[in-house]
């Protein structure tokens, strides 16, 4: 809603009656955070900027790391997940900063830890989105413990070190009130929960589609579970529990509009013609990886658009793209043949 055509960060002084534009050319932003004395801090596609009255005026800061997202806020403390190294020796870190952001100290992440969660500089949870697990550290990430094999994450909300709830793919609310070392099932509706706000150690604000509800965290009860199909994964994971070939683990068939893994799509491929190559896209919605196969090698530029008309990405060849870091949305995509300059435009959904 910004009225420059560049968009910007927006601010308010006056609980959201009005707000002003900073920061021209920042769209979009990826992450904000706000600390306690008018600090503030974000990162988007150009850069990482950092201001220190209210929002105010920004500054930004070049840093040893690439910050994706600012994690958790403590005093002069700053948690966030990032990229450290040179290509092609990049990894995936968590980083803690001492100084408002201007330095980072990297560790390097396991590989089964792809989205990050921090109460404390010290205590976190880290999960691989659409893969079950859930890993706790309490030493900055340093070291994970698996707590959870069985939650595929959703989202995560602690009002305390001890005290939280982790939504699942699948609507289930995980209740705990001793750090994850024992935690009860809730919220057995089915219905998936896309964010949660926590407002006491037993009521939560939940937002799932367009509604927004108030909800006991804990009423008290855990989930009666079944297999009806006896496939191996309960009711609760089962988007077809009366049919033994659709659950969570199994292989998606394309195009059959059938949801045979559960994950609330059904795979699209799609196929074009292009300087006598067939091209094949998929899958769409994507959440990772957007695979390029084609048939015979040619030579071909890529693009990808956000709906403004940006260039977000670019290469040569048709490896896969990494659309991990994209905020979720509509896009379109690109090929061109360098040979015949004769071009391709798919519409891509990006999904989180």
């Amino acid at each position: 809603g910004a009225n420059s055509t560049q968009k910007a960060v927006l601010i308010t002084t006056n609980g959201g009656e009005t707000w002003s534009e900073r920061v021209p050319n920042s769209y979009y932003v990826q992450s904000v955070a706000i600390g306690n004395h008018g600090e503030a801090w974000f990162t988007g596609f150009n850069g990482f900027y950092k201001s220190l009255d209210y929002g105010e005026t920004w500054t930004k800061i070049f840093t040893n790391i690439e910050v994706h997202e600012i994690l958790h806020v403590e005093d002069t403390i700053l948690i966030a997940s990032g990229y450290a190294g040179i290509q092609p020796m990049v990894h995936f870190c968590v980083a803690k900063s001492f100084d408002f952001g201007e330095t980072w100290e990297p560790t390097i992440l396991p590989a089964f830890v792809h989205e990050l969660y921090f109460i404390t500089p010290d205590i976190g949870y880290g999960y691989y989105r659409y893969k079950k697990g859930l890993y706790k550290t309490i030493n900055g990430g340093s070291s994970w413990e698996l707590t959870a094999p069985e939650i595929m994450v959703f989202n995560i909300q602690f009002l305390t070190p001890e005290i939280g709830w982790i939504g699942d793919m699948n609507g289930i609310l995980y209740y705990t009130a001793n750090g994850m070392n024992s935690y009860l099932k809730t919220n057995c509706g089915g219905e998936q929960i896309h964010s949660l706000n926590i407002l006491s150690s037993d009521r939560v604000i939940g937002v799932r589609g367009n509604l927004i509800f108030s909800y006991k965290g804990f009423s008290g009860y855990t989930c009666a579970s079944s297999d009806q199909d006896d496939d191996g994964y309960s009711d609760e994971a089962d988007c077809d529990d009366a049919n033994p070939e659709i659950h969570p683990g199994a292989v998606e068939i394309p195009g059959n509009g059938i949801d045979e893994n559960c994950d609330g799509f059904d795979l699209v491929v799609k196929s074009f013609e292009l300087a006598s190559s067939k091209i094949t896209i998929y899958p769409n919605p994507v959440s990772d990886l957007l695979f390029i196969n084609m048939n015979i090698q040619t030579d071909i530029l890529i693009k990808f658009f956000d709906i403004t008309g940006k260039i977000v990405h670019s290469q040569s060849g048709a490896q896969a793209i990494d659309v991990a870091r994209l905020p979720a949305g509509i896009y379109f995509l690109q090929i061109i043949s360098s040979s015949t300059n004769q071009s391709i435009i798919d519409k891509v959904l990006v999904s989180k």
